[in-house]
């Protein structure tokens, strides 16, 4: 019975100790060499932003100081360190991250071990990321006696030669034309490398737009169902150097626009009388896009449907605001009762998410079969103690019996 009971507590461990499902990754290396940069990528909803004081180092159970950043370069957090010179193992921790587990939304400890090597590396580099809108430079320290060629191809391949010691290597970005992302190749090291071009281009539905758009940038009207049609008026605006053949999408169903011009010149502004076809009973989202060859305007259209009995208003957005509506960055905005996973950016209509709306869940199916099969189990090693109990009575009992017999027996 002792046999048995042992195979059960085990069932019920392997079965209940069942680990979560993180939503979160890294490409964390399980080794390192002594001294080496150490840079990862983090992968996955992260709903909340990631600062310095979240991220941890241990040996065992004790945090050890590093030196390393963490930031967000375009869609994923980057994490850069310099390994630790003794050889051993370590975990990277990131401390209260908010993510998804099982398809909830929670905040947990992200930890994930790796080794460091006795062998030191040939040279470290130091940041181990650049987020830039100008020149920078990386440091390169060589930890030999001689010097090292190695190659770069960041903004274009190009050969440095590394003296004992440190290095400092400057970069230009005057070649780099647009803001972007790259990775950077240095020797033996992939560098992100983060590029900010300050220029006046607005990115709207997969078109840079520099010199085609609406003012004001948005319409929001707000009035009640009893309103009578309303008509407001736009400015489309062309300030390049050239004349534009243009073409205009929207809901003929629910808009009329005069004029509809199948040209813009240079430097040339059009008014834009926008009236309302028919009542709307429902709050209403709709846009008018405007496009040429390389060139696209658009305008988002916010019809808000109010219970008060007041008269009918209209807020033109100017661009003087510096937010824009949720659509304009292709974005949405989630509902009561869902979370966004993705970025959340402040705009003119609240938090907007540039991710997608989820349904918030109180517990995961995982999590509740566990629970379901621990609980079952649990009752079973009930059963199983009360009837290995009850037969033990019995044998005792008996045992009681014989002896008694036995005594009885002998004169």
């Amino acid at each position: 019975m002792n046999k048995n009971f042992k195979i059960l507590v085990f069932v019920v461990l392997s079965l209940v100790l069942v680990e979560p499902i993180f939503a979160l990754t890294s490409d964390l290396k399980e080794s390192y060499n002594s001294k080496e940069t150490i840079i990862v990528s983090f992968k996955g909803p992260i709903l909340e932003p990631i600062n310095f004081k979240q991220v941890e180092f241990l040996r065992g159970h004790v945090s050890i100081p590093l030196e390393y950043d963490i930031k967000k370069l375009g869609e994923n957090y980057y994490l850069w360190a310099i390994a630790p010179e003794n050889a051993g193992n370590y975990s990277l921790v990131l401390k209260e991250v908010a993510t998804l587990v099982d398809g909830v939304q929670t905040k947990y400890n992200y930890c994930k071990n790796f080794s460091v090597l006795e062998n030191k590396t040939e040279y470290t580099i130091k940041p181990g990321f650049v987020s830039s809108d100008n020149d920078f430079s990386i440091n390169v320290f060589l930890y030999k006696d001689e010097p090292k060629k190695i190659n770069l191809n960041f903004p274009e391949s190009r050969e440095v030669i590394l003296e004992p010691g440190n290095n400092k290597i400057d970069f230009s970005v005057k070649e780099i034309s647009s803001s972007g992302l790259y990775i950077m190749q240095l020797g033996s090291y992939s560098v992100p490398v983060e590029i900010k071009k300050n220029d006046s281009k607005v990115y709207i539905e997969g078109v840079l737009s520099s010199s085609l758009f609406f003012e004001p940038i948005g319409v929001r009207a707000s009035f009640n169902k009893s309103s009578e049609l309303n008509t407001f008026s736009v400015k489309l605006m062309n300030k390049g150097k050239d004349s534009l053949k243009i073409g205009f999408q929207y809901n003929e169903s629910l808009f009329e626009i005069d004029p509809l011009p199948k040209t813009i010149k240079s430097n040339q502004t059009i008014e834009l009388a926008i009236k309302l076809k028919n009542k709307i009973n429902q709050t209403t989202e709709e846009k008018i896009v405007v496009s040429a060859v390389n060139e696209t305007a658009f305008l988002p259209i916010f019809i808000e449907i109010i219970k008060e009995e007041t008269n009918k208003s209209v807020i033109l957005n100017s661009t003087n605001d510096s937010l824009l509506f949720c659509p304009q960055m292709l974005g949405v905005l989630c509902e009561e009762g869902t979370f966004c996973k993705g970025e959340v950016v402040p705009s003119r209509d609240g938090d907007c998410c540039l991710g997608t709306c989820e349904e918030e869940k109180s517990l995961s199916t995982s999590k509740i079969v566990s629970f379901l099969i621990f609980g079952v189990i649990i009752i079973i090693i009930v059963l199983v103690w009360m009837k290995y109990k009850k037969t033990g009575q019995k044998n005792k009992e008996n045992l009681l019996k014989i002896n008694f017999n036995v005594n009885k027996k002998i004169p």
